[in-house]
């Protein structure tokens, strides 16, 4: 049984949006494309790479070409366990000051006020929860707190409460996407 059922489901939504066709490219870590033989890490760096160097890890990023040069342009994150303010903001936030996403010895610049940042959070799980309303209503006052500061390189930041059995959550999680890039 996958550990990550909606990572799961968001890596293959990236994979079906065919984002090659528009000169992006989705890299998705191991929980988000568990049936890739690269189990791969996508780690964020302040500067070049090193451990001393590396903010966080996430969960799928999108690359798009601009002028020649990769960039990266969306940053997901998706939560399955743990709502707590500190882990949502937490990874926001050391997202936000990352400068770079350095993978196989290439480096691929992350621009100031330049990407789009989305937080997916499982709903039935959140729903479980003790204080599920107080819960959710907390991270919706986050989510407007956080759009009224611009941090770093995200210019945008999306909360999607999604339950895995609801197309229409797919289907924001998608709009979302394809209205930031312009595709």
């Amino acid at each position: 049984m996958n550990e990550h059922p909606l990572h799961e489901e968001i890596g293959q939504e990236l994979i079906e949006m065919n984002l090659e066709s528009t000169g992006c490219r989705p890299v998705l870590d191991a929980a988000c494309d568990s049936g890739s033989k690269k189990k791969q890490q996508i780690s964020l760096f302040v500067q070049e790479k090193n451990l001393e160097n590396r903010l966080c890890k996430v969960d799928a990023i999108i690359i798009k070409q601009e002028n020649g040069n990769d960039a990266v342009k969306i940053i997901i994150e998706i939560e399955e366990s743990s709502f707590l303010p500190t882990k949502i903001c937490g990874k926001y936030l050391t997202s936000a000051i990352a400068g770079r996403y350095v993978y196989k010895g290439k480096t691929i610049p992350i621009h100031k006020n330049s990407v789009l940042f989305i937080q997916v959070i499982d709903l039935p799980k959140l729903l479980r929860e003790k204080d599920k309303s107080k819960k959710k209503e907390q991270l919706e006052i986050i989510r407007n707190e956080i759009n009224k500061k611009q941090i770093g390189c995200i210019k945008q930041y999306e909360l999607i409460f999604m339950d895995r059995n609801n197309q229409k959550d797919f289907d924001k999680f998608r709009d979302v996407i394809e209205k930031y890039l312009n595709i």
